[in-house]
């Protein structure tokens, strides 16, 4: 998709928290679309931020981080909510450690 065409969809009535991620995936090595989509970003509620944020914790965990915007995005979010703050911390421990390591009987 052309970046003007891709723009026009970021600005119009049919952007929303799930296309934003689509997005993100899609264009994770774009630091330009990425600041953007994260800029269109900023007023999703608490809800809808929950919705994504394992998605989020994994962009930034395996992918090049070239720019950082999706680590300073979510520490944004974590400084506003410490409910996220906590929600984060554990997709990383998880992340980390493997959750399937603490269930007994695997």
């Amino acid at each position: 998709m052309p970046h003007s065409a891709l723009l026009r969809l970021l600005r119009s009535e049919y952007f929303d928290f799930r296309l934003g991620l689509i997005y993100l995936f899609k264009y994770v090595k774009n630091v330009g679309i990425q600041s953007f989509i994260l800029y269109q970003l900023r007023d999703m509620t608490e809800e809808q931020l929950r919705f994504i944020l394992p998605q989020l914790c994994h962009l930034i965990s395996t992918h090049n981080r070239q720019s950082g915007a999706i680590e300073k995005f979510v520490i944004e979010q974590c400084l506003q909510s410490s409910h996220l703050a906590l929600e984060v911390s554990i997709n990383f421990n998880d992340r980390r450690y493997g959750s399937w390591k603490r269930i007994s009987w695997i």
